[in-house]
């Protein structure tokens, strides 16, 4: 089966062809036209009708993603309450380790890390700056007639299937 862009290649050829003979009565060009063309409105629409079911099935991957996504985050809260549950056991009976054979199960300190109290007196030195355009007032700008100095509007076509 031919591709969209063979089929409208083929098309465009015959429609070239067709137009250079001159002594071809009128009602065969538009008889062949005709058939020409049907094969290439066919295609379009088999392959819009193609994109609609990807559409579809990129719906439903983004619902399975969202009930994963969902319970994976139910596992891990159940996870956390878990492991407290077992570190609170044994932080009350004084427990710093649990024998077994299988498991090795012990409490230990973490790295240290660094808690903010107050990011208003905290040095400028120890903060990032993220520095990027902000889009929407340069466009808010530039419709308004502000001229701005290394961007421009650019608008795109884009195909609408339905």
């Amino acid at each position: 089966m031919p591709s969209l862009y063979q089929v409208s290649h083929e098309t465009r050829m015959a429609i070239d062809e067709l137009m250079q003979l001159d002594d071809m009565p009128e009602n065969v060009i538009e008889d062949t036209l005709e058939s020409v063309s049907g094969d290439l409105h066919e295609k379009q629409l088999s392959v819009a009708a193609y994109v609609m079911n990807l559409r579809g099935d990129v719906v439903a991957m983004k619902e399975y993603e969202k009930s994963m996504n969902e319970r994976r985050k139910s596992i891990e809260k159940k996870i956390l309450r878990l492991t407290e549950s077992i570190m609170t056991s044994m932080q009350v009976n004084n427990q710093r380790e649990i024998p077994s054979l299988e498991l090795s199960i012990k409490i230990r300190m973490n790295p240290a890390s660094v808690v903010i109290d107050d990011d208003k007196i905290l040095p400028k030195k120890y903060f990032r700056v993220i520095k990027e355009p902000n889009k929407s007032s340069i466009k808010e700008a530039i419709l308004s007639g502000i001229k701005v100095k290394g961007v421009h509007l650019q608008r795109k076509e884009k195909l609408e299937i339905k």
